[in-house]
């Protein structure tokens, strides 16, 4: 079954809504960039399918990109070109429609790249965007014209500039190769949007309380393969709509989706940013779930500074589950107990009277642990562990351990 995701999206004018132009014949093929004629050495341009298709080298240079192995990158392994102006990297790949910008797919190709007689030939467009220029077609001269954007060239139009609905629906299951005209239109507009608004969409559209849901699916999917670089930015969107729980919870789910460690390290961003204590708390929940060392660091760190009670004791009580009886983990959140407030003290040793509880063997770990300190710690170890030990209801079992 297909799982399709309908977007209500803003469309935004970073790209026109084709990447080529259509010309007469090849001696038709021109191009000025910055109001100077570009020589084509690489390899002359042509058409196919009614796309124009442009020596990539020679556009490069065009543009200002260095002729040298470090600026421009062929990997003959992977088929791929990369190339560097500025703080701005491209990649592309021979055969594929993905275009990269800075590490993240920015845009899908109408035609993909081409090698032709050892010259990478592409639609001059997606990379003259890319690159902050400004593109457009002299039909009088014949020419394609490249130039410094204006102001005006990268603005984005929301919602309140004009009233325009784009319904964009996504094939999980297609390949980018096998998508038609029309999606790899709308996928273009998203990849342009603004990204606080796309995720606004996505999220509005996430039902958290039904995570296996196919819509749910395919978000995931969707951010998943264009957006894992801008996984810090989907963040700052949750911060920003704070006050909506479920939207908190709805990005939670979605960056603990995203691929290990780096779901680890946005959720840690959550936990230690998120001003909702909820959010923060169900944040907590999905770190520990995950059961691996990034999230026993993720948690430990949190106990140092996490001051909301709730969300301190969902922290703690992950972390005790993670440690398990491991007596360095155990050692760790030992060390935490001495920097902490009273109250915080408190709801640590009832978080670990809780998971203790119904578990012999970790209660016998901890119990082990503490009376080593009582027995044979500093003074402040000692003080400490007899915290724990009363706080924690062990004390009474102190005596048969010694």
């Amino acid at each position: 079954m297909k799982r399709c995701v309908t977007l209500i999206s803003t469309i935004a004018v970073l790209l026109f809504a084709f990447s080529g132009f259509t010309y007469a014949d090849n001696s038709d093929l021109k191009m000025t960039v910055k109001g100077s004629n570009v020589q084509f050495s690489a390899g002359k341009p042509f058409l196919e399918n009614g796309r124009s298709l442009f020596p990539l080298r020679d556009l490069l240079v065009a543009l200002g990109v260095v002729n040298d192995e470090q600026h421009i990158i062929w990997d003959g392994d992977k088929q791929s070109v990369t190339a560097i102006l500025g703080e701005t990297k491209i990649e592309l790949f021979v055969g594929k429609k993905e275009f990269y910008k800075n590490g993240q797919v920015s845009s899908i190709l109408d035609v993909a790249a081409e090698n032709v007689g050892g010259r990478i030939y592409l639609p001059a467009r997606v990379v003259a965007e890319a690159f902050g220029f400004h593109i457009d077609y002299d039909a009088q001269a014949g020419a394609v014209l490249i130039t410094e954007p204006s102001a005006n060239d990268n603005k984005i139009v929301t919602n309140n500039d004009v009233d325009v609905n784009s319904n964009i629906s996504i094939d999980a299951n297609k390949s980018v190769d096998a998508f038609s005209d029309i999606e790899i239109k709308n996928i273009n507009e998203a990849l342009a949007m603004d990204k606080a608004q796309l995720f606004e969409k996505l999220v509005s559209q996430y039902d958290y309380k039904l995570p296996s849901a196919q819509k749910n699916l395919t978000i995931i999917k969707f951010i998943k393969q264009y957006f894992a670089v801008d996984l810090p930015k989907l963040v700052d969107y949750s911060i920003s709509v704070s006050g909506s729980v479920e939207k908190g919870y709805a990005v939670n789910q979605i960056l603990g989706a995203m691929p290990d460690n780096l779901n680890i390290t946005m959720l840690s961003s959550i936990l230690e940013k998120h001003p909702n204590p909820e959010v923060r708390y169900n944040a907590a929940y999905i770190i520990s779930k995950y059961n691996n060392e990034a999230a026993f660091n993720a948690l430990t760190q949190e106990i140092a500074i996490e001051k909301n009670e709730m969300v301190f004791g969902n922290v703690v009580a992950g972390a005790m589950h993670i440690a398990g009886i491991n007596a360095d983990k155990i050692s760790q959140l030992f060390n935490k107990y001495n920097d902490l407030t009273d109250a915080l003290k408190s709801t640590y040793n009832s978080m670990l009277f809780s998971v203790t509880y119904e578990d012999t063997n970790l209660k016998t770990a901890w119990k082990t642990f503490l009376v080593a300190k009582v027995n044979g710690g500093t003074d402040t170890d000692k003080k400490n562990a007899n915290e724990i030990l009363k706080g924690a209801h062990m004390q009474e079992q102190q005596s048969l351990l010694k």
